[in-house]
C-alpha cells in the first residue's frame, strides 16, 4: 500500500510539473482587437487579390449615374441599382454608354479580360468605380463585391432610415478576383421541409451573395414529393402530404 501511495505521488508530481512546464513555454494569449460593426473590408469569400488604397472613398448620390456597355451589362446593373434604390431611397439610373470620366459607376464585360470565365475585377476611389466581368456571370460577381464594400444596410428589403445618406460610401480599393474552384454548390432539401416559392428565392438571392454557383435542388423523397408529374397525381396528392404529430396536415409541392 505504501508503495502504491509512493507511485501516486511521483505521477501527482510528474503531470503538476508536466503541466507548470507547458504553461510556462506556452505563449500568452494575445486579444485580437474586433473591428465595430460594418467596419473594414469584409468581403465573402475573400477575393484573390485585393488592395485597399489610402485614397479618398467613393461617395453615392441620389443621382450617381450607372453607365454599362453592352446589353448583358445593362440587365445587371439594373438588377444591382434597383436593390441600391429600394434600400437608400436614391434614383440611381443606368445609362447604356462609354465609359464616364468621374462620379459615376461604370460597367462593362471584357472577354480578353486576363482572368478565368467568372473573373473581374473592381477598382474605386473618390472619382468613381469601375467594374469589369470577363463575363456576364463574372460582372454579377464583380457587383456582389460591390454590395458588400457598402453599408450592410445596403440589402434591406425597404428604405434605411437610421443611416444618413453620407455613409453609403464604397472604400477605395483595387480587387482582381476570380473563384479557386468551379463548382460552388449548395443541397436545399424540401423534401423534409417545404419551402414556398419566395423563400427559394430568397434562398437564391442569399447565397449568389456569396458566388455559390451550383444549386441542388431535392425534390423527391419518401419524407415528402415535391414535384408535381401530371401523368402520376397521386405522387403529389399523397406523397407531397404527411400528418403530423400534432394531427395537422404538412407539406406542398411545385407545379
Amino acid at each position: 500500500m505504501k508503495k502504491l501511495f509512493t507511485s501516486i505521488a511521483c505521477v501527482l508530481a510528474l503531470c503538476v510539473g508536466g503541466t507548470a512546464a507547458w504553461a510556462a513555454s506556452a505563449p500568452s494569449r494575445v486579444s485580437t482587437p474586433v473591428p465595430s460593426y460594418d467596419k473594414g473590408i469584409n468581403i465573402i469569400p475573400r477575393p484573390k487579390q485585393l488592395q485597399e488604397l489610402k485614397l479618398p472613398a467613393f461617395r453615392l448620390t441620389a443621382t450617381t449615374p450607372v453607365i454599362a456597355s453592352g446589353d448583358s451589362a445593362v440587365t445587371i446593373a439594373r438588377f444591382f441599382t434597383e436593390k441600391i434604390n429600394r434600400s437608400t431611397g436614391f434614383s440611381l439610373r443606368v445609362v447604356p454608354g462609354a465609359k464616364a470620366t468621374q462620379q459615376a459607376i461604370f460597367v462593362r464585360i471584357d472577354p480578353k479580360l486576363a482572368l478565368g470565365d467568372e473573373g473581374y475585377t473592381l477598382n474605386s476611389s473618390s472619382r468613381g468605380v469601375e467594374i469589369v466581368g470577363r463575363s456576364a456571370k463574372a460582372l454579377f460577381w464583380g457587383f456582389q463585391s460591390l454590395m458588400q464594400l457598402l453599408p450592410a444596410e445596403v440589402e434591406s428589403a425597404g428604405k434605411v432610415g437610421t443611416l444618413p445618406t453620407t455613409a453609403w460610401t464604397i472604400p477605395a480599393v483595387r480587387i482582381s478576383d476570380e473563384p479557386a474552384f468551379e463548382y460552388r454548390g449548395v443541397m436545399v432539401d424540401v423534401c423534409r421541409h417545404f419551402l414556398t416559392v419566395d423563400e427559394m428565392k430568397k434562398h437564391i438571392d442569399i447565397i449568389s451573395m456569396f458566388k455559390i454557383n451550383k444549386l441542388h435542388w431535392h425534390l423527391t423523397e419518401d419524407q415528402g414529393w415535391r414535384i408535381e408529374i401530371k401523368k402520376y397525381p397521386r405522387l403529389t396528392e399523397v406523397g407531397a402530404w404527411r400528418i403530423e404529430g400534432d394531427g395537422s396536415r404538412y407539406g406542398g409541392f411545385y407545379t
